[in-house]
C-alpha cells in the first residue's frame, strides 16, 4: 500500500510559523506564509479605494489582530455615553459600564473629522462608516482614517475578516498583511 508522506499545506504553514517565531532575522520563507487579507477591487470597490487611499497616506498594510475583550483602561460614562479612563471615572465617581477594546478604537477614529477620506461622500441610507486600520487591530484607533462605504461591502469584508481572525487565533499568530488586488 502506498503511504503519502507529504505534509498538508496547513501543517507546513504551522511548522514554518513556529520556526519563524523563533528566528530574529527576516526570512523570506517565513514571510511567504504570513496570512493575507485580500481586498478585491472587483468585489468591494469602495472599500478597496478607501483602503488604498489610507495606505497612501501612511497607514500600515501589516496589521496585528487583537481579540476583542473588555478594556482595562477605558469605560463608557453612563451619564453622557462618552468614553473616559477608568481612573477618571473612579476619581470623579462617574457611573460607568465596561467597553470593549474594539469599540474604544472605533470611537477614537470615528470621533475625528480631520481623518475622514472622501469628504464629498455624505451619509445616506445604505452607507456605513468604515475605518482603517481596523478597530480590531493594534494599529486601529485615533491615527486611523474613515469613510462612508456601502453596507453590503462592509458585510463582505466583515465575513472575510472573521475567517481570517479565526485562522490567526488557531495558528497562534496575530500579524497579517492587507493586500489590494
Amino acid at each position: 500500500m502506498f503511504k503519502d508522506n507529504r505534509i498538508s499545506h496547513k501543517m507546513q504553514k504551522a511548522n514554518i510559523n513556529s520556526i519563524c517565531q523563533r528566528t530574529t532575522a527576516i526570512d523570506p520563507l517565513c514571510t511567504q506564509f504570513k496570512e493575507n487579507h485580500i481586498i478585491e477591487k472587483s468585489k468591494i470597490p469602495n472599500i478597496w479605494e478607501f483602503t488604498a487611499c489610507a495606505i497612501d497616506k501612511g497607514a500600515p498594510n501589516t496589521l496585528n489582530y487583537i481579540p476583542n475583550k473588555e478594556s482595562v483602561v477605558y469605560v463608557r460614562n453612563m451619564i453622557n455615553e462618552e468614553i473616559v479612563t477608568k481612573v477618571q471615572a473612579d476619581k470623579e465617581k462617574i457611573p460607568y459600564s465596561p467597553i470593549s477594546i474594539h469599540e474604544v478604537n472605533r470611537v477614537k477614529v470615528l470621533s475625528r473629522d480631520d481623518n475622514q477620506l472622501f469628504k464629498d461622500v455624505k451619509y445616506a441610507p445604505g452607507l456605513s462608516r468604515d475605518e482603517y486600520p481596523y478597530a480590531s487591530t493594534i494599529e486601529g484607533g485615533s491615527d486611523g482614517y474613515w469613510a462612508y462605504v456601502p453596507v453590503h461591502e462592509q458585510s463582505v469584508q466583515g465575513g472575510k475578516l472573521q475567517g481570517l481572525y479565526k485562522r490567526l487565533l488557531s495558528s497562534g499568530s496575530s500579524e497579517f498583511d492587507v493586500v489590494l488586488a
